[in-house]
């Protein structure tokens, strides 16, 4: 699946203006509207990922593992992703997951994972094994935030408000829960658009106070989280 994002900043002071504008002009979809999402990001021994990011290669990709905390009825209780960016496109890998896995679960690896879930599930995944070739990613951080999503009306666009975005820390395993060594809290919210094609910014939204943004939560949270790991950018 290849997608377009567009990402912009937005003070929380400026939330309530964002929702109202998109609360009227856009739709709110019937089911999963709004979301409590637990990111746990992957990367290798070089930090490859992070890299990538922090160096704006154009071609980069990104392993994740995103739990759905308290999902609706019928919701997914996990996603596997891989996101490969090829320019400004990015072509998404996401299987979602309806079955729990053990509480309290120590997630060792990206690999183990796949590996574990597909035994659950009866799913290969090979798709995101033949992304990963033989390369091992460990656990590196893990980002909690709450979404509100919107539909465009007219056009196949969808718009996602992330707020109260916490970055933890994790050792050499992740565990499953609310388990961490250090957190952190970003200061700002993230309104983003997702397409199939480049996105424009909707005129009826003009005066919501976003300014365009490359942020990237993976690339913020291991900034924030380990002062030895420098972004050349910034």
């Amino acid at each position: 699946m290849k997608i377009y994002e567009q990402k912009y900043l937005s003070k929380p002071s400026n939330r309530m203006l964002l929702a109202s504008n998109l609360n009227h002009y856009m739709l709110v979809p019937k089911k999963f509207a709004s979301a409590h999402l637990r990111t746990f990001y992957f990367d290798d021994s070089k930090l490859s990922s992070f890299y990538e990011s922090a160096n704006g290669h154009y071609n980069k990709i990104k392993c994740r593992f995103r739990e759905y905390i308290n999902p609706e009825e019928s919701g997914a209780y996990y996603s596997l992703e891989v996101k490969i960016r090829n320019g400004i496109s990015t072509d998404k890998i996401k299987h979602l997951i309806y079955s729990k896995l053990p509480k309290a679960y120590r997630i060792r690896s990206f690999n183990s994972l796949v590996r574990e879930l597909s035994n659950i599930t009866g799913e290969s995944y090979s798709d995101i094994k033949n992304v990963l070739n033989n390369k091992t990613y460990k656990p590196t951080c893990i980002v909690e935030y709450r979404r509100q999503r919107f539909d465009d009306k007219y056009k196949s666009i969808r718009y996602n408000i992330d707020t109260d975005i916490i970055a933890k820390r994790t050792s050499s395993f992740a565990l499953l829960g609310n388990s961490h060594l250090l957190e952190k809290k970003y200061i700002n919210d993230i309104f983003e658009m997702k397409s199939m094609s480049v996105p424009i910014f909707p005129r009826s939204l003009r005066k919501t106070r976003v300014i365009r943004s490359s942020f990237s939560k993976y690339l913020w949270a291991m900034t924030v989280l380990d002062n030895t790991n420098r972004v050349p950018l910034l």
